[in-house]
């Protein structure tokens, strides 16, 4: 099969695993926000905090490394598979032992027995990684995408059916242990029948992917810390309530995009990775992941933002009415996250992990002080007025230090890449809440079919007409002809 019939294979499938793990996954937090308080859903904000710690380090950032090499011998990914076992078990330890010191930190007692049970999936995750990241590379998107909706079917229900039985956070943690079992187990099935690892540790075949991994790695920390301040400091400064009411509009207005960008990014990556050499073709494919990438959340965010005066009371109920200013200003931050995101793939596939972990640091000292000044400011909106602020510096230096450092001057296809979905999605959210406007002794039920209906019609049109007027990656091909 050749390399475009694979990657359009994998997006084929990653986009269905996508779209039922997200419908999936915003059923779960419509039925859970109805059963449990905000403070509630605060404790769970944090406890996420370190659940996506194990899931970013529990590989030692080596993964990314054997996708990135063209060829490993059976020694050696033995030797990386028992690497990764030992550092699963130290975290392990490292949690149970820092567990009252992490609750500490939040100022949240509460937080350290659910802890102890998140430790575990420092346990579960390093059985199947490997062989998860191994069918990535050979592109065998199908099967990962099985295993995937399978697995948060089963723990999608077994959370909310503990919820409703009285169980508190704990169906929360219970459901993601579930799911992260059922992933690790099956791709480790499947790996010890098709390449066993030898009971073999040598430290020289590990040591170059080690190496690699340890850039990754730093890359990670300071990533997350990116990715989890707001919480962090919402959590610490805040208390659990009001990072309730946060999170609820950052799993409508950002996790989207932390679910939909992989599509692309997952196949990317090592489709990338065999355009190493060839710049050209390197960067026409790296805009062409922002276009579409651009014209399939833009619409989602700009109509929800749109939207939310309406959606957020209706949907989750009017104790969640402070969400709603939340949802509007994170739609912002979502955007620019969009253009920003598919910059590690690209980083990791040409073996510039350097380069990115040294912007993820300058960006970390960035975000402390601007984030910290609007919670101490103005509370939980000012946060995410300030996280507003952030990722628009963020943007600027992912162009200005990333990109034209790997392709020289390209703007116009840096801008070109978005800009006409920006339009179209901008003018149809416009629409989405003159139409609200106009119609306010409506039902709420109704106003928001209203706007969906228009929403989808206005920006088909407009979509349509920039295809018909060529706009659509005509700046590419502006830079691609005076090359």
């Amino acid at each position: 099969m050749s390399l475009k019939r694979q990657v359009v294979h994998g997006v084929s499938w990653s986009a269905g695993s996508m779209a039922f793990t997200t419908i999936a996954q915003f059923a779960q937090l419509l039925i859970l926000a109805r059963l449990l308080p905000p403070n509630t859903l605060g404790l769970m904000a944090m406890l996420l905090v370190v659940l996506n710690f194990s899931q970013q380090y529990a590989d030692l950032g080596v993964s990314n490394a054997i996708i990135h090499k063209q060829g490993q011998s059976r020694e050696t990914l033995s030797s990386l598979y028992w690497v990764n076992l030992i550092a699963g078990f130290i975290l392990f330890l490292l949690i149970l032992l820092g567990a009252p010191i992490i609750a500490a930190v939040f100022q949240e007692p509460h937080l350290t027995k659910p802890l102890y049970w998140t430790a575990i999936n420092f346990i579960i995750l390093p059985l199947g990684q490997q062989y998860r990241v191994l069918l990535q590379k050979e592109m065998r998107f199908k099967a990962i995408a099985i295993t995937d909706c399978a697995a948060v079917a089963i723990g999608t229900f077994v959370s909310i059916l503990l919820a409703a039985n009285g169980y508190d956070i704990y169906a929360i943690v219970w459901g993601y242990l579930i799911i992260s079992t059922i992933k690790s187990v099956s791709f480790a099935i499947w790996g010890f029948k098709t390449a066993k690892p030898i009971f073999r540790l040598q430290f020289g075949h590990v040591t170059e992917y080690l190496r690699f991994g340890m850039y990754q790695l730093g890359e990670r920390t300071v990533f997350f810390a990116n990715s989890n301040l707001d919480s962090l400091i919402i959590g610490r400064m805040l208390g659990a309530e009001a990072l309730g009411f946060y999170m609820l509009a950052y799993n409508l207005a950002i996790v989207p995009i932390l679910k939909i960008n992989p599509v692309l990014t997952s196949v990317m990556f090592p489709a990338f990775s065999k355009m190493q050499g060839e710049d050209r073709k390197l960067k026409e494919s790296y805009f062409k992941v922002i276009r579409y990438l651009s014209f399939v959340n833009f619409p989602i965010l700009l109509g929800m933002a749109a939207a939310a005066p309406y959606a957020v009371p209706l949907v989750f109920g009017a104790q969640w009415s402070g969400s709603v200013t939340l949802v509007q200003l994170l739609a912002l931050v979502g955007l620019m996250r969009v253009i920003g995101n598919p910059i590690g793939a690209l980083l990791m596939a040409v073996g510039k992990v350097d380069m990115g972990f040294k912007w993820h640091v300058a960006m970390l000292v960035t975000a402390i002080p601007i984030l910290s000044a609007g919670a101490y400011l103005f509370g939980i909106v000012g946060v995410a007025s300030a996280y507003i602020l952030y990722q628009f510096i963020y943007l600027v230096t992912n162009y200005s230090y990333l990109l034209r450092g790997l392709f020289g001057p390209c703007l116009l296809s840096f801008i070109g890449s978005f800009a006409p979905a920006l339009a179209a999605s901008a003018i149809m959210a416009a629409s989405m809440a003159g139409a609200a406007s106009l119609v306010t002794n409506q039902k709420t039920a109704g106003i928001l079919m209203l706007q969906l209906v228009l929403g989808i019609v206005v920006y088909a049109g407009f979509s349509l007409s920039f295809v018909r007027k060529g706009l659509i990656g005509a700046n590419l091909r502006s830079e691609r002809k005076s090359a």
